[in-house]
């Protein structure tokens, strides 16, 4: 006898589509928020905001060729990301080396500083000309965190100070503030 198939396409609406299939994906936009069907077909798993889960599958799959100057960078994403959150983490490729320290912004919005993994801001060759760069967006800093770069420094560290001791003896060590 042959087998009935249903196929479904991807939904979205203020209600539930009807009927469901297991692993069917739902834009709820009653509540802003992205759902996917259970594989048991009995309930609806959150995924996420809309444009978040959007971003998210736009990021994963590329990056965004960035525009900007040395010090200032921009990108433009589609979908755009209107909006910050905290960890919103974004992916560009930087036009030129940064020579400072430098700003990040998307689609237009306001530019926030681009600090390292410490916190601090850049000081320059952080990242090289068109490398790869990952930025995570800090809501308490109100700053960009520069996760990863496929040029440059990013990842070396900074040397702050050196204390030499050239006689024997005990000594001790003060460290230098910020270390």
């Amino acid at each position: 006898m042959p087998r009935s198939v249903r196929l479904a396409s991807q939904s979205s609406g203020a209600s539930a589509p009807s009927p469901t299939v297991p692993c069917q994906v739902w834009a709820d936009t009653g509540t802003n928020r992205m759902k996917k069907r259970n594989s048991a077909n009995t309930d609806w798993l959150d995924m996420g905001e809309i444009d978040s889960t959007l971003r998210e599958a736009v990021s994963a799959g590329m990056f965004v060729v960035g525009a900007g100057a040395a010090i200032a960078y921009t990108a433009t994403y589609t979908p755009a990301v209107t909006s910050l959150t905290d960890n919103l983490t974004l992916d560009t490729i930087a036009i030129a080396a940064n020579t400072g320290a430098s700003t990040f912004a998307r689609n237009g919005i306001t530019a926030k500083p681009i600090v390292g993994l410490g916190h601090a801001a850049l000081s320059g060759g952080e990242f090289a000309a068109n490398s790869r760069i990952s930025l995570k967006y800090s809501l308490t800093l109100d700053a960009w965190i520069l996760i990863t770069a496929s040029g440059g420094n990013a990842m070396s560290g900074r040397l702050l100070n050196i204390q030499v001791f050239s006689t024997a003896g005990t000594f001790t060590y003060i460290p230098t503030a910020g270390t």
